[in-house]
């Protein structure tokens, strides 16, 4: 059996492919080719080896199965996030604390939404922070009234730190949720 081994043509050629550069080599712009070589050489030499059957994919596995059960649907966490999470743990998630002068104070089912909104989008808590900060001091100082020129301000402001997107939500959420009755 070993003079069998010695003696066939295609052991050479599986020594040579596999001393290769481009084989041994994982950058190299011919990896790939020389990879699928060497296994083409091995399926001639040892066409036996095919025939044996490999073990079940264990991702094939995890999409069968739930594997974590003890978790929560997606559902059941975005419900919880947006209506039975408490702010203190909005803000602790969030990691969005503002201090505000003595006597004002964030509307709870606002502030909610708005936190619930950053932890769900994975805004950094930085720029959440500033948002915030933002909000709380042109809300102070403008008394409560809020116009275009402001909405504009915001939008420049956070250029870059939040996506187009985000801030045009915000912009909307802000006109017809938290202005409503005002």
């Amino acid at each position: 059996m070993a003079t069998e081994q010695t003696n066939n043509p295609l052991d050479v050629k599986i020594t040579e492919a596999k001393s290769d550069e481009a084989y041994l080599s994982k950058n190299h712009p011919r990896h790939a080719e020389s990879v699928a070589n060497v296994a083409r050489l091995f399926s001639q030499r040892y066409p036996e080896s095919l025939a044996v059957e490999q073990p079940p994919s264990p991702l094939d596995a995890a999409r069968d199965t739930d594997v974590q059960p003890e978790l929560p649907s997606t559902e059941e966490a975005h419900r919880h996030l947006w209506e039975e999470m408490p702010v203190d743990e909005l803000r602790t998630r969030a990691g969005v604390h503002i201090e505000l002068p003595r006597g004002y104070e964030f509307d709870e089912v606002r502030e909610a939404q708005y936190l619930a909104y950053v932890v769900e989008n994975a805004i950094p808590a930085q720029t959440a922070t500033h948002v915030l900060s933002w909000y709380a001091d042109k809300m102070i100082l403008s008394m409560g009234e809020v116009g275009d020129a402001d909405y504009d301000e915001f939008r420049e402001t956070f250029k870059g730190s939040l996506t187009p997107a985000q801030i045009e939500l915000l912009v909307r959420w802000h006109k017809q949720e938290v202005t409503v009755g005002k």
